[in-house]
């Protein structure tokens, strides 16, 4: 517990954009006995868009490709 609360404290406001952990988040996170944190650098703002997730795999929520016009679904 004592754990969890100190990555909640230090990255909480950041990944979850608040000051105050809601009782939702601490619920779920109790007990939990791993994290996963993900930092990124470079990161641009872009127009949302279709993209076409053929030969990732079913699994492919995240997706990291050197080059996003790979995956854009052509305009109609």
């Amino acid at each position: 517990p004592t754990k969890t609360k100190q990555i909640l404290t230090e990255y909480g406001k950041t990944d979850l954009g608040t000051d105050e952990i809601m009782p939702e988040i601490k619920k779920y996170v109790a007990g939990k006995n791993y994290c996963i944190l993900v930092f990124f650098n470079k990161v641009e703002k872009v127009k949302p868009f279709n993209i076409d997730k053929t030969g990732f795999g079913t699994m492919s929520a995240w997706i990291t490709v050197d080059n996003i016009n790979k995956l854009k679904e052509p305009k109609n």
